[in-house]
């Protein structure tokens, strides 16, 4: 339902927790340089292309830091002022930045460059779709898709115009034509990497987790030939971890995130999710040791959260109290800045303050209706008290068949709220069977809830 490598900055200049969602801003800026596409038609991901996948070799070529590249384009725009082919490349690389370090203050900076880009040529394609990149990231999808039109009025054939507006229709929910639209992309873009990631994202919205794993499996194999940045490279690794944790398959997982942390050991999404992968393992002294690396590196509220629950587990109460109310502090103060946060947020507070939750949950949905817009809403509505109005909303959750534990489980405690026993029973079970340890908290709630309908029927 993004990124990537060097050390964080504290949340005054906004950091984005990537955990729980593949990394956005990554997939939208690939449309840039589209890489690659090895369209398969696999019906399961065998372990032998996993383990492949995961074995892929990394070749450091030696590109430069990415400071030392912003600070390249910025002497360029220094020494010629109406040089916009230059502000653009510097507003791309401080946009690679902020992937990398998920500091989301970057990303206004880079806007600003191009709009002075756009000021001295006000079509130029490059700038176009970067600002498209910039309102992606920030969860303008809409305007994202704007200003890909605006290029694509100009120029119908541009690819990355079009594979913008595919990603951007994915984001906000419109998969006929999401789909319809990357279907008649695959004949275009080149073969690799690029092409399989969104290939993977659309399987497993569809609810095809072992097709999801076979093209990430395929696009990290592939992205192995291509002169990357560590961050880039792993990228590709932790996309395959993501799905393979999705589809249950949590030791695999871990195996792929060790492969992505070593190619870039500051990975912030591999980070997140090889801390939630060693809670899945019953690891919870490691994962207090990762959880209190990222949120030194990146304190943002759902971190402090995760943290919470496993100090939790251990019996640690009053160091879970001072992690939830560090989060709610961050929460507050990211909510108002940040729009892309929200869904992360409205997560956090469902646990702890359900009404902000509900702010958040309701203010993502008035910008897209996707399946993670309506499963966010609807939790909130069950955690505030409204079941009946959760259930309005969960329908649009599960409407692609997208098989997540804790969609699953949402679904599941929902129906069973509103009396519809039956169809609890196998959301809960379906929930459990993909991943019995999906979270320290809501994994034995389902187990207790599922042993309450078995007695009532």
């Amino acid at each position: 339902m993004t990124t990537i490598g060097v050390p964080r900055a504290n949340q005054a200049r906004g950091t984005r927790s990537l955990s729980s969602k593949l990394p956005v801003a990554m997939l939208i800026a690939a449309a840039l340089v589209i890489g690659v596409g090895t369209v398969t038609n696999q019906r399961s991901a065998t372990a032998d292309a996993v383990d492949a996948a995961i074995a892929a070799p990394f070749i450091d070529v030696g590109i430069g830091s990415i400071d030392e590249a912003v600070a390249f384009w910025q002497r360029r725009v220094d020494q010629d002022p109406s040089d916009y082919l230059s502000r653009t490349r510097l507003a791309t690389t401080i946009m690679a930045k902020a992937r990398e370090t998920g500091v989301l203050s970057l990303y206004p900076k880079a806007e600003a460059v191009l709009h002075d880009a756009l000021a001295l040529n006000p079509v130029d394609q490059g700038a176009l779709l970067a600002l498209a990149a910039v309102r992606a990231a920030n969860h303008d999808f809409s305007g994202s898709t704007a200003l890909a039109g605006q290029v694509l009025a100009r120029d119908p054939s541009s690819l990355a115009a079009l594979v913008a507006i595919a990603d951007n229709a994915f984001e906000l929910g419109d998969y006929d034509a999401a789909r319809t639209k990357l279907a008649a992309l695959r004949t275009q873009m080149p073969e690799g990497g690029a092409a399989d990631s969104r290939l993977a994202r659309q399987a497993a919205i569809e609810g095809r987790i072992d097709d999801a794993i076979a093209y990430a499996a395929a696009a990290t194999t592939a992205s192995s030939e291509l002169d990357l940045r560590p961050s880039e490279a792993a990228f590709y690794r932790f996309q395959l971890a993501h799905f393979l944790y999705q589809g249950g398959r949590v030791d695999d997982a871990a195996a792929a995130l060790d492969a992505a942390l070593a190619v870039d050991p500051d990975h912030t999404a591999s980070l997140e999710l090889r801390a939630e992968v060693l809670v899945s393992q019953g690891q919870l002294e490691q994962a207090v040791v990762a959880y209190l690396d990222l949120v030194d590196r990146t304190p943002a509220a759902d971190l402090h959260g995760a943290l919470a629950k496993v100090y939790r587990a251990l019996g640690r109460d009053v160091e879970a109290d001072k992690q939830v109310e560090i989060g709610r502090a961050i929460g507050h103060e990211a909510l108002g800045i940040y729009p892309a946060e929200r869904r992360h947020l409205a997560g956090f507070f469902a646990d702890h303050e359900p009404a902000t939750a509900l702010e958040a949950a309701l203010a993502d949905f008035d910008s897209r209706h996707d399946i993670g817009a309506y499963d966010t809403l609807a939790w909130a509505y069950f955690r505030t008290g409204q079941a009946e109005q959760a259930a309005k909303y969960i329908d649009g959750a599960l409407s692609q068949g997208t098989q997540d534990a804790r969609l699953l489980y949402h679904a599941g405690m929902i129906e069973a709220a509103v009396g519809h026993d039956d169809e609890a029973i196998e959301l809960l079970s379906d929930a459990l069977a993909i991943n019995p340890s999906f979270d320290l908290v809501d994994a034995p709630l389902a187990r207790a809830e599922l042993a309450r309908l078995w007695t009532r029927r």
